[in-house]
Protein backbone atom coordinates (compact mmCIF):
# COMPACT_ATOMS: atom_id res chain seq x y z
CA UNK A 1 0.00 0.00 0.00
CA UNK A 2 1.31 3.13 -0.97
CA UNK A 3 2.29 5.79 2.44
CA UNK A 4 -0.17 8.70 2.52
CA UNK A 5 1.46 11.97 2.86
CA UNK A 6 0.11 14.89 4.25
CA UNK A 7 -1.33 15.86 0.76
CA UNK A 8 -3.39 12.76 0.53
CA UNK A 9 -4.50 13.95 4.51
CA UNK A 10 -5.54 16.93 3.29
CA UNK A 11 -7.74 15.34 0.45
CA UNK A 12 -9.52 13.08 2.96
CA UNK A 13 -10.08 16.13 5.64
CA UNK A 14 -11.18 18.42 2.60
CA UNK A 15 -13.86 15.53 1.48
CA UNK A 16 -14.69 15.00 5.07
CA UNK A 17 -15.53 18.48 5.57
CA UNK A 18 -17.62 18.73 2.33
CA UNK A 19 -20.05 15.74 3.21
CA UNK A 20 -20.69 17.57 6.79
CA UNK A 21 -20.87 21.07 4.80
CA UNK A 22 -21.81 20.57 1.50
CA UNK A 23 -21.21 23.95 -0.50
CA UNK A 24 -23.59 26.57 -1.91
CA UNK A 25 -21.95 26.95 -5.03
CA UNK A 26 -21.43 24.33 -8.00
CA UNK A 27 -18.24 22.07 -6.52
CA UNK A 28 -15.13 21.45 -8.81
CA UNK A 29 -12.07 19.55 -8.10
CA UNK A 30 -9.14 18.28 -9.48
CA UNK A 31 -7.72 14.53 -8.11
CA UNK A 32 -4.61 13.11 -9.41
CA UNK A 33 -0.77 12.78 -8.64
CA UNK A 34 1.66 15.81 -7.38
CA UNK A 35 1.53 17.38 -11.01
CA UNK A 36 -2.45 18.09 -10.35
CA UNK A 37 -1.37 19.42 -7.45
CA UNK A 38 1.12 21.56 -8.85
CA UNK A 39 -0.83 22.74 -11.75
CA UNK A 40 -3.05 25.56 -9.92
CA UNK A 41 -1.83 28.71 -8.09
CA UNK A 42 -4.34 28.62 -5.20
CA UNK A 43 -7.67 27.26 -5.24
CA UNK A 44 -9.32 30.63 -4.99
CA UNK A 45 -7.89 31.76 -7.94
CA UNK A 46 -8.55 29.02 -10.00
CA UNK A 47 -12.25 29.64 -8.75
CA UNK A 48 -12.45 33.17 -9.69
CA UNK A 49 -10.78 32.29 -13.25
CA UNK A 50 -13.66 30.12 -13.46
CA UNK A 51 -15.88 32.69 -12.94
CA UNK A 52 -13.67 35.18 -14.96
CA UNK A 53 -14.19 33.10 -17.78
CA UNK A 54 -17.85 32.93 -18.23
CA UNK A 55 -18.89 30.01 -15.78
CA UNK A 56 -20.56 30.54 -12.30
CA UNK A 57 -19.16 31.11 -8.80
CA UNK A 58 -17.99 27.79 -8.21
CA UNK A 59 -16.20 26.15 -4.81
CA UNK A 60 -12.69 24.92 -6.14
CA UNK A 61 -10.15 22.53 -4.44
CA UNK A 62 -7.10 20.89 -6.09
CA UNK A 63 -6.66 17.69 -4.51
CA UNK A 64 -3.66 16.01 -5.93
CA UNK A 65 -1.28 14.06 -3.90
CA UNK A 66 1.63 12.02 -4.19
CA UNK A 67 1.72 8.23 -3.91
CA UNK A 68 -1.84 7.17 -4.24
CA UNK A 69 -3.38 5.11 -6.93
CA UNK A 70 -6.19 5.75 -9.51
CA UNK A 71 -8.62 3.57 -7.47
CA UNK A 72 -7.78 5.43 -4.37
CA UNK A 73 -8.64 8.86 -6.40
CA UNK A 74 -11.93 6.98 -7.77
CA UNK A 75 -12.80 5.66 -4.14
CA UNK A 76 -12.27 9.55 -2.79
CA UNK A 77 -15.04 10.74 -5.43
CA UNK A 78 -17.74 8.24 -4.19
CA UNK A 79 -17.48 10.17 -0.78
CA UNK A 80 -18.24 13.40 -2.59
CA UNK A 81 -21.77 15.13 -1.29
CA UNK A 82 -24.65 14.81 -3.24
CA UNK A 83 -24.40 18.24 -5.19
CA UNK A 84 -23.58 19.83 -8.69
CA UNK A 85 -19.71 18.93 -8.99
CA UNK A 86 -17.12 18.13 -11.73
CA UNK A 87 -14.32 16.02 -10.93
CA UNK A 88 -11.30 16.17 -13.47
CA UNK A 89 -8.63 13.20 -12.12
CA UNK A 90 -5.28 13.93 -13.42
CA UNK A 91 -4.02 10.30 -14.90
CA UNK A 92 -0.58 9.66 -15.48
CA UNK A 93 1.71 6.62 -15.26
CA UNK A 94 2.09 6.92 -11.51
CA UNK A 95 -1.15 6.45 -10.40
CA UNK A 96 -1.40 2.76 -12.02
CA UNK A 97 1.95 1.69 -10.63
CA UNK A 98 0.77 -0.51 -7.71
CA UNK A 99 -0.91 -3.82 -8.56
CA UNK A 100 -4.90 -3.81 -8.84
CA UNK A 101 -6.28 -3.59 -5.29
CA UNK A 102 -9.48 -2.59 -4.05
CA UNK A 103 -7.80 -0.29 -1.30
CA UNK A 104 -9.69 1.24 1.85
CA UNK A 105 -10.22 4.99 1.90
CA UNK A 106 -11.55 6.08 5.62
CA UNK A 107 -12.32 9.96 5.70
CA UNK A 108 -11.67 11.42 9.54
CA UNK A 109 -13.96 13.47 11.36
CA UNK A 110 -14.36 16.83 9.67
CA UNK A 111 -12.55 19.41 11.11
CA UNK A 112 -13.61 23.25 10.89
CA UNK A 113 -12.08 25.22 8.75
CA UNK A 114 -10.89 22.55 6.48
CA UNK A 115 -12.35 23.11 3.06
CA UNK A 116 -10.04 26.58 3.39
CA UNK A 117 -7.03 25.15 4.13
CA UNK A 118 -4.15 23.61 1.57
CA UNK A 119 -1.12 22.41 3.06
CA UNK A 120 2.12 23.99 1.59
CA UNK A 121 0.38 25.44 -1.44
CA UNK A 122 2.79 26.34 -4.17
CA UNK A 123 4.95 29.45 -3.74
CA UNK A 124 6.23 30.90 -6.89
CA UNK A 125 8.36 34.02 -7.08
CA UNK A 126 6.37 36.89 -8.32
CA UNK A 127 8.23 37.11 -11.24
CA UNK A 128 7.33 33.09 -12.05
CA UNK A 129 3.80 33.87 -10.93
CA UNK A 130 2.73 36.76 -13.48
CA UNK A 131 4.41 34.49 -16.20
CA UNK A 132 2.26 31.39 -14.68
CA UNK A 133 -0.64 33.83 -14.69
CA UNK A 134 0.22 34.77 -18.77
CA UNK A 135 0.35 31.51 -19.78
CA UNK A 136 -3.08 30.12 -18.30
CA UNK A 137 -4.60 32.94 -19.59
CA UNK A 138 -3.05 32.19 -23.19
CA UNK A 139 -3.97 28.30 -22.75
CA UNK A 140 -7.41 29.12 -22.03
CA UNK A 141 -8.28 32.19 -24.26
Amino acid sequence: MAKAGADWQHALQVVAYLRAHPPSRPLVLMIGSSIVRESTISDASWAAQVHQRGGPQVTAYDLGSSNQSFAQDVKLVGYLPSAPTIVFIGVDVVRFVSAPANPVVTLPAPQAGAGRLRPAPLQLRPDLARLAEANLWSLTG
